[in-house]
């Protein structure tokens, strides 16, 4: 009777590993979105936590990855959207000023630091979440650079508010699942290291907010689909 648990356990770690596996190969539409939720409501229903599926995982899994986003210049929200789209999948970010030698100038470089299968759909939110950004501000013709600044800083609140719900949405279901939803420890010490300490080094503006601006930006923060097939949905 053990030897069959046992089989069936074996059975369904390695479901969800495939699911991850899946999510990790195809982070920005729906069948990897899909693969994630199905492999998170599998390890609440049976009681699995991460190191279970590390355990089933190569070495590789298991080593630091990156993916970025490099411009001629990265605005103060787009560092802190990608702050708080890396903390909520497990990752790490850092903001840095490199050299371009295809261009002959410097840019800024956003890297997002974490397990690949973290790091590839922390990218592809990031990306969504800007592009859905950047439509919603073409559409705010006459908006003061006051209004927009009020705006970004709503949807900011709104979208962190949103994710931090859903974790603790999850973490109520099982309590187990919060070592799930943290960093975990090899990224930080692996960021810590490569970055010597370094912060982000960025500033938001500090002047007054718009109150109607603010509260647009927070609610569509907290509504808005952000994958990148779905930007126009919402």
């Amino acid at each position: 009777m053990t030897n069959q648990s046992n089989l069936n356990l074996d059975s369904i770690l390695d479901k969800i590993k495939n699911l991850l596996e899946l999510a990790a190969d195809t982070p920005d539409d729906a069948e990897g979105q899909n693969a994630i939720l199905l492999a998170q409501k599998l390890m609440l229903k049976h009681n699995v936590d991460m190191s279970q599926i590390e355990e089933l995982s190569s070495k590789k899994d298991e080593t630091v990855t990156t993916q970025h986003y490099q411009q001629t210049r990265v605005f103060w929200w787009q560092t802190e959207l990608s702050v708080i789209i890396a903390k909520h999948f497990r990752c790490r970010v850092t903001r840095q000023r490199v050299y371009n030698i295809d261009y002959d100038r410097y840019e800024t470089k956003l890297i997002f630091y974490g397990f690949d299968v973290d790091t590839k759909i922390a990218q592809k939110t990031f990306t969504g979440a800007l592009l859905y950004l950047k439509y919603r501000l073409k559409r705010m013709k006459g908006a003061s650079k006051h209004q927009r600044t009020s705006y970004l800083k709503g949807f900011l609140r709104g979208l962190q508010k949103k994710l931090r719900e859903q974790q603790e949405e999850l973490v109520k279901m099982n309590q187990k699942y919060e070592l799930v939803l943290t960093t975990p420890q090899v990224v930080n010490q692996y960021v810590d290291k490569v970055t010597n300490g370094a912060s982000h080094n960025y500033s938001a503006p500090t002047h007054q907010l718009d109150p109607e601006m603010y509260q647009t930006g927070f609610f569509q923060g907290q509504t808005a689909k952000i994958l990148e097939n779905e930007i126009l949905e919402s």
